[in-house]
């Protein structure tokens, strides 16, 4: 495997690193201190977030520092960066609705993590199959966060500002049929969508997967007027992830984003 697929060995060896500097306990201090940490407007990158949060000189070049709070913060991150431009405005008095479907790992995630996103007012609804029965985050947080188990298309919900789907899979082989009857009604709103995803071959398979259904509802390609941005996001984790169908091609956590409005 090391002279047959270099790059694949490289990456899975940055795990076993990952785990060492974990231990580290002034890593953990840093952790701790991010915990209560409310980014500066514009911060753009990786970097300029653990600079912003004034971490040590010992740790600011460390890659393992940065793949492991690159892989906690993605989600919130990458929210904090793309919701504005989805918004009209998220500092308005009635928070702005967002969901986020088939919501999984971000669906868990430690609630102090969603701090990094103030001062947005938001309302967040983690909603899927996989999302677990929890009380909603008491009201008095900036960010307020509701769980719904199942399928979208099944809920009687009213219509948010903001669709957000992480890594959804719309394409993939064995998850296109279960998404078709919750992306018919996300598309017939017409809402802006924030996509995330694994890989270019994912964002390609939910890309094509989004034409499809955009068809059967009327639309052009993915919309009459709307046209997908697609871009590397800056906020995608840097920590790789084991695809179990592919064991040599590992993939990174929101590395892809694409947006529609």
């Amino acid at each position: 495997m090391t002279t047959k697929h270099p790059q694949a060995y490289d990456e899975l060896n940055t795990l076993k690193a990952d785990i060492e500097c974990a231990k580290s306990p002034e890593v953990q201090s840093f952790f701790h201190t991010l915990a209560t940490h409310h980014p500066s407007e514009d911060i753009a990158s990786w970097s300029d977030f653990l600079q912003d949060a004034n971490i040590p000189e010992s740790l600011l070049n460390d890659p393992a520092v940065h793949r492991l709070v690159s892989a906690s913060y993605s989600y919130v991150m990458t929210l904090r960066h793309y919701l504005p431009g989805l918004l009209q405005d998220t500092k308005t008095q009635t928070p702005p609705s967002i969901y986020i479907l088939g919501a999984r790992a971000e669906a868990t995630m430690p609630r102090h993590l969603w701090s990094i996103l103030h001062p947005m007012a938001l309302k967040v609804s983690m909603i899927g199959n996989h999302v677990p029965i929890m009380p909603s985050k008491p009201s008095s947080s900036s960010v307020q966060l509701a769980y719904h188990g199942g399928l979208y298309h099944n809920l009687n919900l009213s219509l948010p500002d903001v669709f957000v789907l992480f890594n959804p899979g719309l394409g993939h082989p064995n998850l296109e049929d279960l998404w078709h009857p919750s992306l018919v009604p996300v598309l017939e709103s017409t809402r802006p969508i924030l996509l995330t995803s694994f890989s270019s071959e994912d964002l390609d398979r939910d890309l094509r997967a989004i034409e499809q259904v955009a068809k059967t509802v009327g639309r052009a390609s993915p919309y009459s007027s709307w046209t997908p941005v697609v871009e590397e996001n800056p906020f995608g984790s840097l920590k790789c992830t084991i695809d179990p169908m592919q064991l040599l091609s590992p993939v990174h956590t929101n590395r892809f984003a694409c947006w529609i409005k």
